[in-house]
């Protein structure tokens, strides 16, 4: 994909082209924070407790404090507390929760290759993300996905250099109070301590002072912090 192209498909919101331009070269850590926050911010609402556990287990393994193995256990175990509730009783709540599960546990894949983008809602709102009258306008759900695109994965048709000199004491203390806390109003703090420090990189002060989709795994906290 061109520069160029990339910024059309940004302009008007096409969302698939996007991460499949940025799927081959991103880590499995970056694809993973990616569907954690696809999952959080819109495409459902983590009702059940399965699930907001799943998740959260996912999100750890992504930062590094769990291996993959514990991931999967926890996979398994949520796998068999669905199917057990599904063949109790006919409830669509059991099969609803099948369908989550499988979109919630394609987490777990070692490599997660580019088919699982097909169990996650890209172009379109999933139902469970509209709001009560059902009427959520589909800009509002297409804007937010692109900018987790554009969060997590930058623009990997621009790569930036990342001047180690610009890590200095402040940058990295307003980037690791970021992360701890997910403390996204701090980035055009981290924007100016960048700027002090030397960074003239219009997309990394860009995206720390105009961008208003952020989430795990930002793509310029992740650079200040050493992380891939």
């Amino acid at each position: 994909m061109t520069p160029a192209e990339w910024d059309e498909h940004v302009r008007t919101l096409t969302a698939r082209p996007l991460v499949e331009a940025a799927w081959p070269t991103a880590t499995v850590r970056r694809r993973r924070l990616f569907l954690i926050a696809l999952h959080l911010r819109g495409g459902y609402e983590p009702a059940e407790e399965w699930e907001q556990h799943l998740l959260g287990i996912a999100e750890r393994a992504a930062g590094g404090y769990i291996g993959e193995n514990h991931l999967r256990r926890e996979a398994g175990e949520a796998y068999r507390r669905v199917r057990a509730a599904e063949e109790a009783a006919w409830e669509p709540i059991a099969r609803m929760d099948a369908q989550r599960l499988a979109a919630v546990t394609v987490l777990i894949d070692p490599d997660l290759r580019p088919s699982v983008l097909d169990r996650h809602p890209l172009d379109a709102p999933a139902r469970d993300c509209l709001d009560p009258t059902g009427r959520r306008p589909a800009a509002e759900w297409l804007g937010m996905t692109v900018g987790l695109i554009r969060c997590v994965f930058g623009d990997p048709t621009r790569p930036v250099r990342f001047d180690p000199d610009w890590r200095t004491s402040s940058v990295v203390d307003v980037a690791r109070a970021i992360d701890a806390g997910r403390a996204y109003h701090l980035l055009p703090v981290l924007a100016d301590a960048l700027d002090d420090a030397g960074c003239r990189a219009p997309r990394v002060l860009g995206h720390c002072r105009t961008d208003t989709t952020h989430a795990p795994g930002c793509w310029v906290v992740d650079r200040v912090l050493g992380r891939t």
